[in-house]
């Protein structure tokens, strides 16, 4: 079944105030998933533009000769196959009335990021996994490329998997009822909770504010209770969190803060695996303080272990 032939309306949210939603595709399953979400996002908005991208990267000159294949016949064919992916894509989701398609020819990371740039688009949906190109490997130059350097916001959808570890083939359905939001108090912080307060006001949704302490190497594996003896820096995120929730969440009770030892992408997508969240929303976080050598930041790993879609704020 292909997901994105059903898509599904999301609940009421901030969301669906989008003027224009990029979403690139490798014509995956779950580039489709993409898609599907990226649709239902504009679903009630006819006079919102979506435009579905596929950049094809020019095949190493050996892979040509090795094939016996003039490179410019080779690329024409790529991009015909393209087209025609289009052309199925189009017809899928044709109830939409201002969406659009295109193939180019280039760099997947930075095609993306430039049309997005240009074009000014509110947001980017990809799919967390794909064949190759962009989806591929999270953990890599292409997704670290889009994920650092977009202009927009980056939603990346993560369908749910089966008991086999396989992505299920049902409909995805984005939801906004219960929103994580990872902190460490830098500006960008601000941004990403002010875009969840706003998508729980609307959806009457749920909030968590969760926080790592990173300490020594030695320790960071080690999770505290969140009760009393806890650590005092425990204590000390866990008061920082409730003054944060009090100067912004004034409205709402519907919240609650957690705080934990470890690395802050196990802290969080832990958290949100334990609250059963519906989607986390982060800034753009760096490395860490402890100059760990592991390679990418900790959006990146957040995205690469969530159990759930991601949506990175700008």
């Amino acid at each position: 079944m292909n997901v994105s032939s059903s898509p599904t309306a999301p609940e009421p949210s901030l969301l669906l105030r989008l003027n224009r939603v990029l979403a690139p595709t490798d014509f995956s399953r779950l580039s489709d998933s993409a898609i599907d979400v990226a649709m239902s996002l504009v679903a009630q908005r006819p006079e919102a533009a979506i435009i579905l991208l596929h950049v094809l990267e020019p095949l190493p000159l050996h892979e040509t000769v090795d094939c016996d294949i003039h490179p410019d016949i080779a690329l024409s064919h790529r991009v015909d196959q393209a087209e025609k992916e289009m052309h199925r894509l189009r017809g899928v989701h044709s109830s939409h009335p201002d969406l659009s398609t295109r193939v180019l020819v280039g760099n997947v990371a930075e095609d993306i990021c430039k049309v997005a740039e240009e074009e000014q688009f509110d947001l980017i949906v990809l799919s967390s996994h794909g064949r190759t190109g962009l989806p591929g490997v999270l953990i890599g130059s292409v997704a670290e490329h889009v994920l650092h350097e977009a202009p927009c916001p980056i939603l990346v959808v993560k369908p749910p998997k089966g008991a086999d570890g396989e992505f299920l083939r049902t409909p995805f359905r984005l939801g906004f009822k219960r929103l994580m939001v990872g902190l460490d108090h830098r500006s960008s912080d601000c941004h990403a909770l002010e875009t969840a307060r706003k998508i729980c006001r609307d959806s009457h949704g749920h909030i968590t504010l969760v926080e790592a302490f990173e300490g020594p190497p030695q320790h960071s594996d080690r999770e505290m209770p969140p009760m009393e003896g806890e650590p005092q820096e425990l204590r000390e995120l866990r008061a920082g969190l409730e003054r944060v929730r009090t100067e912004h969440l004034p409205e709402s009770a519907d919240w609650e803060v957690r705080v934990a030892m470890g690395m802050p992408w196990d802290v969080i997508t832990k958290a949100a695996k334990e609250a059963g969240s519906d989607l986390i929303v982060v800034g753009p976080h760096e490395y860490t303080r402890w100059g760990h050598g592991f390679n990418g930041s900790t959006v990146q790993h957040v995205v690469h272990l969530a159990c759930c879609p991601v949506l990175l704020v700008k």
